[in-house]
């Protein structure tokens, strides 16, 4: 991973971002869909790009409606995703470079200490 230009992780709804935290913890440009923690990493970095995603409300997603998006075509979402491509590969450069940059804010924010302290903390709450 530590050798690619860029991570492209499209996702409907999450399960992408401890793939995401690795790929900023090496320094890897990242093109994500707009769920999880999308906007906290591009906060960290411009090498981070957001594609709003195929689901506009993921509170009224049901099985059969994921389904029904899982199956259908969706050009302006392919673009959306394209479009960023092209930006990384054209900007290839400085996306690297802003990628590497951010990595001691990326090991900051997900750091094993930063994990077991907020684990720590939740079960105080409980």
């Amino acid at each position: 991973m530590a050798q690619s230009d860029c991570m492209v992780l499209p996702s409907l709804i999450e399960g992408w971002s401890i793939a995401a935290a690795e790929a900023m913890l090496l320094g890897v440009p990242l093109i994500v869909s707009d769920v999880g923690s999308a906007y906290d990493m591009m906060a960290v970095s411009s090498s981070v790009r957001v594609v709003p995603g195929k689901v506009p409300n993921i509170l009224e997603l049901t099985g059969d409606h994921l389904y029904q998006i899982l199956q259908r075509e969706d050009e302006l979402y392919e673009k959306r995703l394209s479009l960023e491509m092209v930006g990384m590969v054209v900007n290839r450069a400085a996306m690297k470079t802003q990628a590497q940059e951010a990595i001691p804010q990326a090991q900051k924010l997900f750091s094993m200490n930063r994990a077991v302290d907020s684990y720590l903390e939740l079960l105080r709450r409980v």
